[in-house]
C-alpha cells in the first residue's frame, strides 16, 4: 500500500536467546542416542572419544566461519542466502529445494521421533508388556503432536519461543551435569576398567570412521542456527564492528589492591611446590644441610628477581610481564620468540603440573594404601583447570576472592606444619641434623637440578608484572625502593634512548656517505659472531695449561666474560657520547688529541687488527685441513696458504657489499651457535652415562688441584680467555653504519655477550666432562678431539663446525678492522686514498684492501699462540687509554648528552683489569718481544712529526692517490652523523 510502512521481523533474540538457540538445539537427542552408534562404528572407547572431540572441533571451526559470513551478509536464511549472494540463484534454488523438501523436514522428524521414544518409554516397561519397544504408531503420533505444539508456539510469539528454548536448555544442562557427576563418582571409586586399553579394537577404515563422524556431527547439529535468523538477532555484528559512532576503548579495571597483590604473589608461590618438591631437592643434593641451603638460595634469587621486576614494572607500567619488556627493549622478534614459547610451552606446562599435583592430593583420601588411577587424576586435574578458567572469565573480583581465601588456607596449613616441626625440635628430635652436610653431592648436575626444583616452588614471584594494568597504584604496590637516577637499571637507559630522535638527511651535493645497514640483529651477529670464533675451539687447552687446573680454568673463562661485558658496557657509553666510527682511535683523538690517537691508529692498523685476522684465519685453516692430516700435524705451508685463501675470500665479500658481509655474519652465527649447542648436549649426555670424570675433574675438592698462581700464568691465561671474547668492541668501529646507535649499541652488547659467556662456560664443562685435563692440554684441536670421543666416526663434523665458526669470526673482525684504517685516513692520520669509498657499492674498499695486504704479511711468520699473546698485550694497552678517557669525560664533562650511561665503578674495574693484563706478564716473565712491541708503538712519533704534524707529503703520494682513485673508482666520503 502507498504510504504504509514495510513490515520487518523484530530483533527479539538477544545474547541469552542466541546461546540458548545454539546450545539448546545442539544438546538434543544426539547425545542421548548417538553414543552407542559412534562406539559401535569405531569399535573402541578411546576411538569414540577421539571422534567426539573431532566433531566438536569441526563444529567450532565451522561456526566461526559462519559467524564471519553472518557479519558480512546480514540477512536471514543461512546457507541459502549466502549461496544466493555468492554463487547465484541456480545453486541457491537447488539448496533451498533440497533443504525445504528433504533436509529440514528429515531433521525435525528425527528429533521429534527421538523425543517421542523417550516420552513414551516409561509407559512400556518390560515388566508390564511383552516387549519394551513402544508401538511405532504411538511414537509417531506423539512425535506429530510435539511438532504441532512447537510450531504453534513459534507461530504465536518469538519471545515465547525463546523462553521455551532457554527453559529447556537449563533442563538439558542439568541432566548432562547429573550424568557427568555420576560418571566422575564412578571413576573416583575406581571403576576404570572400560578405559584399560581404550584404543584396542579400533576400526580405522574410511567407512567406520565416516559413519562415526556422521553420528557424532548429528549430535552437534544446530551450530549454524543463528545464521538462519540473523535479521531477528540483536546486534548480530561483534561489539567492535559497524557502530555508527566512535565507541570508547575498553580497558582492564584496576581491581587489585595491596592485599590482592600480596595474595597473588604469595598465593601463587605457596602452591604444590612446597608440598611436592622437598623430597626431590633432598634426594638430588644428598644432605639436609645442603637442601636447606638450596632453599635459602632459591628464596634469595626469587627476592632479587622480584625487586628487579618491580623496577621494570614501574618503568614500563604495562601488563604482560617479560613479553612486553622484551617488546619495548629488544624488539618484536625476540618478544615473539618468548611469547610463542611462553604461551605454547611454559605456561601450559606449569598449569598442568600444578593441576596434576592438586588432583593427586584431592583424590588421595579415596585411594588409601595404593596409587590412584592415572585417568582419575587427569580427569580431576582437567576439571580444576576448567573450573578456574570459568571463574577467571566471569569476574576478576571472584578470582581475587578465591586467591585471598586459598592463600589464608595455605598459610594456615604451613603454620600447622611449622608449629609441629618446632614442637618436635623442642622435644629433642634433632638427630637428623647431626652431620647435616654429610653425603652432599656437589656436582654441576645435582646442584642444578636441585635449584630447578627449589625455584619451581618459588614460581610466581613475578605474577604482578603480568597484571600491572589491573593494579591500583602500581608504583606503590609493585616497588619497594625507587633507585636514584644515577643508579637506574640498565633498561631505563634504553627507554631514554628510545625517546631520542635521530634524523639524517642525505643530499647529493654533500658527498658520499656509508649507509646505515646494520640493525639490531646485524649488530648482535657482528658482536656475537666475531666472539664465537676460533677462540672457544683453540684457547681452552692454552687456558688450562697456563692455570693448571679445571676449576681455575672455568674461573678464568667466567672472569673473562665479566671483563668483556663491563668493557663493552663502558664502550657503549662512550660510543653514544662520541657517535663516530673508528673505535679506540676516534675516542682517543677526541679526548687526548692527535698524537696519542696516531699511535693507536698505527698500532691497530699495522699490528692489532692484522694480527687478529691472521690468528683467526690460521685457526680456520687448522680445522679445515685437519681431516686430511688425521695422524700428523699439517705442513705449515699448507696451513698458511689455506688461511690466506680465507682472508682473500672474506676481503672480496666485504669489498663487494656491506649487506652481503652482514648476511654472512648472521648465517655463520646461527651455524656456530648450533655447533656449541651440539658440544653442550654431547657433554651432558656423557655426564649422564658416567659420573667418573665429573667426580675426578669438576668436583670442588679436586677441581683446583695443581693451580698455578703467578702473575705471568694468570696474565697469559687471561690473554687466551679474552682472545675468545675478542669482538665485544666491534660495534664501536662501525657506529656510523649502525641504525639508531644510541639504542642498538648497548642493546646488542647486552644480548650478545651474556649469551656467549654462558655458551663458553657450558662448552668448557663439556670438554672437561669428555676429556681429562691432560688430554685437553695435549690436543691441538680440542673440538675435533671432543668430536671423535663423543661422535665417533662422525667426529669430522666438529672440524667443519669449528671451521665455519672461525670463518664467521674472521668476517666480523675484517668488517670492523677495515673501518679503523678508513676513519684514521678521514681524520688525516693515514693517506687520503684510504678515506675513500666505492662510488657505487659505498664500501671503504681501499681501506679493506690495505688491511688485507697487512694481514697477509703478518700471516707469513706468525703462529697462533704468539700472535694471540702479543695482540692481547697491545690491544689492552689502548683499551686502558680509552677507558681512562671515559672516566675523564664522566668526571670533567658530566654535561655531555649521554643517551646511555654506566655506573662509574664499571670503567674503573675495567681499567684495573687492563693495567693488570698489560703489566702482569712483563713483571712476572719479561720477554724481549714485549720491548719490541712497546718500541714499535712509540716509534710512531718518527712518522707523526713530519707527515702528520707538519704535513710533509711528497708529490709522489698525491699522484699515486689520484691513480688509485681512478683505478678503484673511489671518492672521498663524508661522516654519517
Amino acid at each position: 500500500m502507498d504510504g504504509s510502512k514495510q513490515l520487518n521481523l523484530q530483533r527479539e533474540v538477544g545474547l541469552l536467546g542466541a546461546v540458548a538457540l545454539i546450545a539448546g538445539t545442539m544438546i538434543g537427542s544426539g547425545i542421548f542416542m548417538s553414543p552407542q552408534y559412534v562406539l559401535s562404528a569405531v569399535g573402541s572407547p578411546g576411538g569414540s572419544m577421539a571422534v567426539w572431540a573431532a566433531c566438536g572441533l569441526l563444529a567450532c571451526l565451522a561456526s566461526l566461519c559462519y559467524a564471519e559470513l553472518g557479519t558480512v551478509i546480514r540477512e536471514s536464511g543461512g546457507d541459502y542466502v549466502y549461496i544466493l549472494r555468492t554463487s547465484g540463484p541456480v545453486a541457491a534454488f537447488t539448496l533451498a529445494f533440497s533443504s525445504v523438501v528433504f533436509v529440514r523436514p528429515a531433521g525435525v522428524a528425527g528429533v521429534a521421533l527421538s523425543f517421542a521414544q523417550y516420552a513414551v518409554a516409561p509407559f512400556y516397561d518390560a515388566a508390564e508388556c511383552a516387549t519394551t519397544a513402544p508401538p511405532a504408531q504411538v511414537v509417531k503420533c506423539v512425535a506429530a503432536a510435539a511438532i504441532l505444539a512447537v510450531a504453534t508456539v513459534n507461530c504465536l510469539d518469538v519471545r515465547f519461543a525463546m523462553s521455551v528454548q532457554v527453559f529447556f536448555l537449563v533442563a538439558k544442562v542439568a541432566a548432562l551435569v547429573v550424568v557427568v557427576v555420576g560418571g566422575v563418582t564412578m571413576l573416583v571409586r575406581g571403576h576404570v576398567g572400560h578405559f584399560e586399553d581404550s584404543f584396542a579394537g579400533t576400526n580405522v577404515g574410511v567407512s567406520p570412521i565416516g559413519i562415526a563422524l556422521y553420528q557424532g556431527l548429528w549430535s552437534y547439529d544446530g551450530w549454524n542456527n543463528l545464521n538462519y535468523v540473523t535479521e531477528e538477532l540483536k546486534r548480530p555484528e561483534p561489539n567492535n564492528m559497524a557502530s555508527d559512532h566512535q565507541q570508547p576503548p575498553l580497558n582492564l579495571r584496576r581491581d587489585l589492591g595491596l592485599t590482592s597483590a600480596v595474595s597473588f604473589i604469595a598465593g601463587t608461590m605457596i602452591g604444590s611446590g612446597i608440598f611436592a618438591t622437598p623430597q626431590t631437592v633432598l634426594s638430588t643434593i644428598g644432605s639436609p644441610g645442603a637442601s636447606l641451603l638450596i632453599w635459602l638460595c632459591c628464596g634469595l634469587l626469587a627476592l632479587l628477581g622480584a625487586l628487579c621486576y618491580a623496577e621494570l614494572g614501574t618503568v614500563i607500567p604495562e601488563s604482560g610481564g617479560e613479553y612486553v619488556y622484551l617488546l619495548r627493549t629488544a624488539g618484536r622478534a625476540v618478544a615473539f620468540d618468548f611469547a610463542f614459547s611462553f604461551v605454547a610451552v611454559m605456561r601450559p606446562a606449569s598449569a598442568t603440573g600444578i593441576a596434576l599435583n592438586f588432583a593427586e592430593y584431592a583424590v588421595a583420601p579415596f585411594y588409601q594404601g595404593c596409587s590412584p588411577p592415572v585417568l582419575v587424576v587427569k580427569c580431576v586435574a582437567a576439571a580444576a583447570i576448567l573450573l578456574l578458567t570459568l571463574v577467571n572469565c566471569l569476574n576478576v573480583r571472584w578470582v581475587t576472592g578465591v586467591q585471598v581465601a586459598s592463600m589464608v588456607v595455605k598459610v594456615a596449613a604451613l603454620a600447622v606444619i611449622v608449629t609441629g616441626g618446632a614442637a618436635m625440635l623442642l622435644a629433642g628430635h634433632t638427630q637428623r641434623f647431626d652431620g647435616a652436610f654429610e653425603g652432599t653431592r656437589v656436582g654441576v648436575s645435582s646442584v642444578g637440578v636441585a635449584f630447578y626444583q627449589g625455584l619451581w616452588a618459588y614460581d610466581g614471584w613475578n605474577t604482578l608484572n603480568y597484571v600491572t594494568e589491573e593494579l591500583k597504584r602500581p608504583e606503590v604496590v609493585v616497588v619497594v625502593i625507587t633507585p636514584e637516577p644515577s643508579h637506574m637499571f640498565m633498561l631505563r637507559h634504553w627507554l631514554i634512548a628510545y625517546s631520542l630522535l635521530f634524523t639524517m638527511v642525505e643530499k647529493e651535493h654533500e658527498g658520499l656517505k656509508i649507509k646505515r645497514e646494520l640493525g639490531l640483529s646485524g649488530g648482535v651477529a657482528l658482536v656475537a659472531g666475531t666472539m664465537i670464533g676460533s677462540g672457544i675451539f683453540m684457547s681452552p687447552q692454552f687456558v688450562l695449561s697456563n692455570v693448571g687446573s679445571p676449576g681455575a680454568s672455568l674461573l678464568i673463562w667466567t672472569l673473562s666474560g665479566l671483563v668483556a661485558m663491563c668493557a663493552a658496557l663502558s664502550y657503549a657509553e662512550i660510543g653514544t657520547i662520541i657517535a663516530e666510527s673508528g673505535g679506540d682511535f676516534i675516542y682517543i683523538l677526541r679526548i687526548y688529541g692527535s698524537c696519542p690517537a696516531f699511535f693507536a691508529a698505527l698500532t691497530f692498523i699495522l699490528v692489532v687488527r692484522p694480527a687478529s685476522i691472521a690468528a683467526i684465519s690460521l685457526s680456520f685453516a687448522e680445522y679445515v685441513i685437519a681431516p686430511f692430516y688425521a695422524d700428523c700435524a699439517p705442513p705449515p705451508f699448507v696451513l698458511k696458504c689455506t688461511a690466506a685463501v680465507a682472508i682473500l675470500f672474506i676481503a672480496t665479500a666485504n669489498i663487494l657489499n656491506v649487506r652481503l658481509a652482514i648476511r654472512i655474519q648472521v648465517v655463520f652465527l646461527v651455524a656456530k651457535v648450533f655447533a656449541l649447542i651440539t658440544i653442550i648436549i654431547g657433554g651432558w649426555a656423557s655426564l649422564v652415562e658416567t659420573t667418573h670424570v665429573i667426580s675426578m675433574t669438576l668436583n670442588v675438592n679436586n677441581a683446583f688441584i695443581g693451580t698455578q698462581l703467578s702473575l705471568g700464568t694468570l696474565g697469559m691465561a687471561f690473554y687466551q680467555g679474552l682472545w675468545s671474547f675478542a669482538g665485544w668492541y666491534n660495534l664501536n668501529y662501525v657506529t656510523e653504519e649502525l641504525k639508531r646507535p644510541e639504542v642498538n649499541l648497548p642493546r646488542a652488547v647486552l644480548i650478545a655477550i651474556p649469551m656467549v659467556t654462558v655458551l663458553y662456560l657450558l662448552v668448557n664443562v663439556s670438554y672437561l666432562t669428555v676429556m681429562t685435563p691432560r688430554e685437553l692440554m695435549s690436543s691441538s684441536a680440542v673440538a675435533v678431539t671432543w668430536g671423535y670421543k663423543v661422535l665417533g666416526s662422525w667426529g669430522w663434523i666438529m672440524s667443519v663446525a669449528a671451521a665455519l665458526s672461525a670463518f664467521g669470526s674472521l668476517n666480523g673482525t675484517f668488517f670492523s678492522g677495515g673501518r679503523v684504517c678508513f676513519v684514521a685516513a678521514r681524520e688525516g692520520h693515514m693517506p687520503d686514498i684510504l678515506a675513500m669509498v666505492h662510488v657505487h657499492r659505498l664500501t671503504p674498499s681501499p681501506a679493506l684492501i690495505f688491511t688485507t695486504i697487512i694481514s697477509l704479511l703478518v700471516l707469513i711468520p706468525g703462529d697462533f699462540q704468539s700472535i694471540v699473546n702479543f695482540f692481547s698485550f697491545t690491544a689492552w694497552f689502548f683499551y686502558a687509554i680509552t677507558i681512562s678517557g671515559l672516566l675523564y669525560l664522566k668526571i670533567k664533562k658530566p654535561e655531555l648528552p649521554r643517551p646511555y650511561k654506566v655506573p662509574i665503578i664499571i670503567p674503573i674495574l675495567v681499567l684495573m683489569a687492563a693495567i693488570f693484563l698489560v703489566l702482569a706478564p712483563i713483571i712476572d716473565d719479561p720477554q724481549i718481544e714485549y720491548l719490541y712491541v712497546t718500541l714499535f708503538i712509540f716509534s710512531g712519533v718518527l712518522v707523526y712529526i713530519p707527515f702528520i704534524h707538519y704535513k710533509l707529503c711528497p708529490g709522489l703520494l698525491t699522484r699515486l692517490t689520484l691513480f688509485l682513485q681512478l683505478f678503484l673508482e673511489v671518492a672521498p666520503a663524508d661522516k654519517n652523523l
